[in-house]
């Protein structure tokens, strides 16, 4: 299952699985509620950093990435829901996707606290972490690794870099 929130990044993502009968696409916003409007903000790194959240003044001031110019460049409304909500409506088996790479930038808390039945089936998740505030108001390792332990994870290793991905998996 691939969950992309962004219209045009789904088309895309539509198209490149299609070849793959045993994957399937949904458009959605994952978060912690349903049905709600909400304004999600595209990059200008062709969307790679779109997030629900702004960058924080030390991103945009280069002080993360000093090589790179990144700035949101518009907001759209999309409708945020919960991913167990969307498994629910779609008749999803959650047991049958033990693994999940979750990569939602600096939102991957919201989308957590919007899975917690689902998560009951998940053995293990790559998740992306970030130990400074790439994102204003995003999720950062400690709070992520704190909220995964009280779930029953374990991150594998400590992250190196301020921003990578970590593999937690079930106790």
């Amino acid at each position: 299952i691939w969950i992309e929130a962004i219209p045009y990044i789904y088309e895309q993502l539509k198209e490149n699985i299609y070849i793959y009968n045993n994957q399937k696409a949904y458009c959605a916003l994952l978060g912690d509620q349903d049905d709600v409007k909400t304004d999600f903000n595209i990059s200008n790194n062709d969307g790679a950093s779109s997030s629900i959240f702004n960058f924080s003044e030390n991103t945009l001031n280069k002080k993360y990435f000093p090589n790179r110019v990144l700035k949101m460049e518009k907001k759209i409304s999309l409708i945020m829901n919960k991913l167990d909500t969307i498994i629910e409506r779609n008749n999803i088996l959650a047991s049958e996707y033990d693994h999940w790479v979750v990569d939602l930038q600096g939102a991957e808390l919201l989308a957590l606290n919007g899975a917690v039945k689902s998560l009951k089936s998940c053995k293990s998740i790559s998740i992306e972490v970030s130990k400074v505030d790439i994102y204003d108001k995003g999720v950062l390792w400690k709070d992520l690794k704190f909220w995964l332990n009280a779930q029953g994870f374990s991150a594998e290793n400590n992250p190196e870099n301020f921003h990578t991905d970590i593999l937690f998996k079930k106790n």
